[in-house]
């Protein structure tokens, strides 16, 4: 299944204007990653943009998109269910050199927002219709981040990190859980 398109939420995209702040002169940043989701071995995309605040402190707006589709079946039957899930939200990165010429820089960070979780199933077979059901929800979401990054000119560099994704509680059909994975990622910056 492909990540939900976020044109479809018209709300992430007036979140991410205007979080960007802002404030004191610095370096814009736009970064976009490919993402690998280790606990159910799924595929996503993020992208972010902020801007530089003092020399070492990165500050922006992040959206994360990925789906999970699975279908089984049985005697008789088919079950078939979709998960999308995008979290949209503020993120701050600390950047420290990690060699004396500065061609490699580590970060740590963190992130808060909105987790937008859509699922939908469907069940046939047994000799009856086909029965589906949809539900949407919104709620609080975070991530811890780390990684290197490799500059390969002063506005371009590389990216490999790793984040921890959670959506804590999450309401689908009834039934309370909980959405989290590590997450192995690599991705470009560019500065402007």
């Amino acid at each position: 299944m492909k990540p939900p398109r976020i044109s479809r939420h018209p709300v992430l995209l007036v979140f991410a204007l205007l979080a960007v702040p802002h404030l004191h002169a610095g370096d814009w940043f736009a970064e976009t990653s490919a993402l690998y989701f280790t606990e159910d071995k799924r595929t996503g995309v993020s992208a972010s943009a902020g801007k530089m605040l003092a020399s070492q402190h990165y500050f922006g707006t992040e959206i994360i998109a990925y789906g999970v589709e699975e279908t089984a079946t049985g005697a008789g039957f088919t079950a078939r269910s979709k998960v999308s899930i995008v979290v949209a939200g503020v993120t701050y990165k600390y950047f420290t050199p990690l060699t004396p010429s500065k061609s490699v820089y580590g970060y740590f960070g963190g992130g808060a927002g909105l987790g937008i979780t859509s699922a939908s199933a469907s069940v046939s077979g047994f000799g009856v219709a086909s029965r589906s059901a949809d539900v949407s929800t919104n709620d609080f979401a975070a991530q811890a981040m780390a990684g290197i990054e490799l500059p390969f000119s002063p506005s371009i560099a590389g990216r490999l990190g790793w984040r921890y994704v959670a959506v804590p509680s999450v309401s689908l059909f009834g039934i309370e859980t909980s959405l989290k994975s590590n997450v192995i990622e690599a991705g470009l910056t560019f500065r402007f």
